[in-house]
């Protein structure tokens, strides 16, 4: 089943992508282990609540560099939401 996503390279404007629904599709384009959150982890406002981020899960830790910003936390290398 495919899914659409957005994809938000470092550096890179964001493109809407349409991929698998497979977690090997996410972590390609991330580039390695990766782990979700829920927007509403980051930002108060409840149209976003029900969208999710990954993003590496060891990123700051191996110093991928700075993406964005959601809310007030830095994400680090590349994210899909």
């Amino acid at each position: 089943m495919k899914i659409k996503v957005l994809y938000k390279p470092v550096g890179k404007p964001a493109e809407v992508r349409e991929i698998e629904d497979d977690h090997h599709v996410i972590r390609e384009l991330i580039g390695g282990p990766f782990s979700g959150y829920f927007v509403k982890s980051f930002v108060s406002d409840p149209h976003l609540y029900n969208v999710a981020i990954f993003c590496h899960d060891e990123g700051k830790l191996i110093g991928l560099p700075a993406n964005c910003y959601i809310g007030s936390e830095l994400l680090v290398g590349d994210i899909v939401l």
